[in-house]
């Protein structure tokens, strides 16, 4: 029997693929899987191309117009042209997703246009192909949502034309492989190529390659190593195991597609057999198509790269299924092996991953305004992975666009050091795809926003990640997991904050029970040790639960939720606003400062599997205004004192009292669920105001934010403000 992951060879291989067409396509697939590899891809994208339009539809989705904008429109600083000889490449992002096409012609009557989008995307990058050379070219973007609301651009114009000097290609070159070896020079492909390993080779410094909109397919018959079967290789020598960086590429224009041969087909190795193998210095990939399929490809390969990486407007489509190995360097879309140390200088934005079976971006320093479809295949598959190396500055993740489903997709990983995460949108539908990995243990059929892990005993570094402005939306039905967030406690995880987010997190069906906002994760052993995990002023939607702490992936302790709005939505039986979980116990956790919305409570407690010594404390904030240097002790209902201090140079002072120690009810088992919960409360509290003589005491019950003022020799209470959440 093969591989259990990649299916095998044989009888038990057929009969898997069998399988997996039918669960894609129904009983109609299974003829097709059983015919042939090449209709099994073209099923696997058609399945996930309409599961997109029909789960991420933003009309599906309110909080994306609240998140985007209601009105389409062209985003700022996204267009991109590339006119070539006789094509013209035009990419662009819309805010919102989009059907498009371009419109074009040599007059402003175009008479022209592209093929329409196969669905809705936010980037979009179309080929403008059989232009006259040097001639000039009207075109607009046409960009319907989905309303069918259209937003049509002015007239723009560009001139065909490449640098003087062109080397074509074939043209004169041996090959192939063609091998480009001119310093400086521009080369230009004039016609499709297809051809049995390796199509074209970069070894010169500076050099422009251009594709002039052609389709380049390579490994169509391998006959040795498919390590050394590459649609564009750079390198100074590109077949060398690993190849020394040239500077200067260019990359621009064009399809490169993975052939099919026995070769390709049994390959499992990441290296090798990759539409772009590239090992640069002060580079740029932009408005290139690659497409992929063997067990273990990359879709670009971007090897030690050094110096400045520009990678934009490129589109990527894997059209696979079939996992040699997840772990290491796994299947990616672009990706990166890098040797260097220190932070890197390379970005990626604006590029369109259409499908990835397991991991989409990783390791640049600025990740921006890309767009990623997650079809996962395996367990741990991430849409984006920052850079995560000691010590090193990972960089920051902003305005990306992440849609994702399958066996277990994540749409963040975590980084070790000054992680900035902003401004992204993030939509998971979960669903029972078991069938497609061989693992039964960890995260099955579990969908998961942002994720930051501290693996075995913990003790991993991780220090200022903060993550801000982000939209994370998931439901799912048939039993899967969600996550809106998985973070770690631990005493070497450091300024994580989560702050000002959207988290809204769905159950569809009965069965799926295991679902929140906030997942606490973390160590029993550090549970009266681990550093604080804050969440600010995050708005936590659900029908099913808004913070679990702990679960069978990690037991946390110390996450505290400080000005947090619950919302709940539906009528789930089900729900609770928080669940203890996890077998093992979690401690130190805080609410403070929330607002609880109809239909959750501070006290909504579900104890589904946890320690008897579990607990969480609810607190509020005093806020006191006196003149600066004036004392205040503040005592609890006990009599013990709470606090201590003086008033700030700004009158001020600001006390964060207990309200109650939530624990579970009398007579719990850690063995089965409980619901309700045991308060021991800690308020009303004592407020003593000023020295011993001049001393102003007042009791205050602590049950949600109050203002006291010190006033004429006497503590007057004023109304608190509340937060207003947009």
């Amino acid at each position: 029997m093969g591989n259990r992951s990649e299916g095998g060879t044989g009888t038990w291989g057929v009969v898997r693929a069998c399988l997996a067409a039918a669960m894609l396509c129904g009983p109609a697939g299974i003829a097709s899987a059983a015919g042939a590899k090449g209709s099994e891809r073209q099923d696997a994208y058609a399945w996930f191309n309409r599961f997109c339009i029909e789960q991420f539809s933003v009309e599906a989705e309110p909080l994306v117009y609240e998140f985007a904008g209601r009105d389409l429109k062209e985003v700022k600083g996204g267009t991109w042209v590339h006119p070539s000889r006789s094509s013209a490449c035009v990419a662009w992002e819309t805010n919102l997703p989009a059907r498009t096409h371009v419109e074009y012609g040599p007059t402003a009557a175009y008479g022209r246009a592209t093929a329409p989008s196969e669905r809705p995307f936010h980037i979009h990058v179309h080929y403008l192909r059989g232009l006259d050379a040097g001639r000039e070219y009207s075109y607009r973007l046409v960009s319907v949502d989905d309303r069918g609301r259209q937003l049509v651009s002015a007239r723009r114009t560009f001139r065909t034309g490449v640098a003087a000097g062109a080397i074509e290609v074939p043209g004169a070159l041996a090959g192939p492989p063609y091998r480009l070896t001119a310093p400086g020079a521009t080369y230009v492909l004039t016609r499709d190529l297809s051809t049995p390993g390796t199509a074209l080779e970069i070894a010169g410094k500076g050099i422009t390659l251009d594709l002039d909109a052609h389709t380049v397919t390579f490994a169509c018959d391998v006959r040795g190593d498919p390590r050394y079967s590459n649609g564009i290789a750079a390198g100074k020598d590109p077949n060398a195991r690993v190849p020394e960086v040239i500077a200067g590429v260019r990359v621009l224009n064009g399809t490169v597609v993975q052939g099919t041969c026995a070769a390709v087909e049994a390959h499992k190795s990441s290296f090798g057999a990759n539409p772009l193998f590239l090992s640069l210095k002060d580079a740029e990939i932009a408005g290139v198509t690659v497409e992929y399929h063997a067990p273990q490809s990359w879709g670009a390969a971007l090897w030690n790269p050094v110096g400045r990486l520009d990678v934009h407007h490129n589109v990527l489509l894997d059209r696979g299924t079939r996992i040699a190995n997840r772990h290491g360097s796994a299947v990616r879309a672009l990706g990166i092996s890098q040797k260097q140390r220190g932070p890197n200088a390379f970005r990626f934005h604006h590029n369109l991953v259409k499908r990835t079976r397991q991991n989409g971006l990783s390791t640049a320093h600025e990740i921006d305004h890309n767009e990623v479809c997650v079809d996962s295949w395996s367990t741990n598959s991430f849409a984006i992975q920052p850079n995560s190396v000691p010590d090193i500055e990972a960089g920051r993740v902003h305005h990306n666009r992440v849609v994702a489903t399958g066996f277990n997709p994540y749409a963040l990983g975590w980084a070790h050091k000054k992680l900035k995460v902003h401004d992204n949108l993030v939509r998971m539908v979960g669903l029972d795809l078991s069938q497609r990995w061989g693992e039964r243990w960890g995260d099955v059929n579990m969908c998961e926003g942002f994720r930051v892990t501290n693996y075995g005993k913990g003790g991993q570094v991780r220090d200022d990640l903060e993550y801000w402005h982000n939209l994370i939306v998931l439901k799912g039905r048939q039993g899967c997991e969600l996550r809106g967030t998985g973070f770690f406690s631990d005493e070497t995880i450091t300024n994580l904050v989560f702050h000002d987010n959207v988290v809204k997190v769905e159950a569809l069906d009965e069965k799926t029970i295991i679902a929140e906002c906030i997942a606490a994760h973390g160590h029993p052993a550090k549970a009266d040790t681990a550093l604080p995990v804050y969440y600010r002023d995050n708005t936590l939607i659900s029908n099913i639960c808004h913070v679990r702490f702990g679960d069978r992936y990690g037991r946390g302790s110390n996450h505290q939720l400080i000005g947090c709005r619950f919302v709940r939505t539906g009528r789930n039986p089900q729900y609770h606003t928080f669940v203890v979980d996890g077998l093992y116990w979690c401690r130190r956790n805080v609410v403070q400062d929330c607002q609880f919305g109809p239909g959750t409570a501070y006290n909504d407690v579900f104890w589904r599997r946890t320690s008897s010594t579990s607990f969480y404390d609810v607190k509020w904030t005093l806020e006191l205004r006196a003149p600066t240097g004036t004392p205040v002790t503040i005592r609890d209902a006990g009599g013990d004192e709470e606090f201590s201090g003086r008033v700030g140079a700004d009158g001020v002072l600001r006390a964060v009292l207990m309200q109650c120690r939530i624990r579970p009810p009398k007579g719990f088992r850690n063995s089965r669920p409980f619901t309700g919960c045991t308060e021991k409360p800690r308020t009303p509290h004592t407020v003593e105001v000023g020295a011993a003589g001049t001393k102003v005491t007042a009791r205050i019950t602590m049950d949600r934010k109050r203002v006291l003022a010190l006033m004429s020799g006497q503590l007057k209470e004023l109304p608190a403000e509340t937060r207003r959440f947009p």
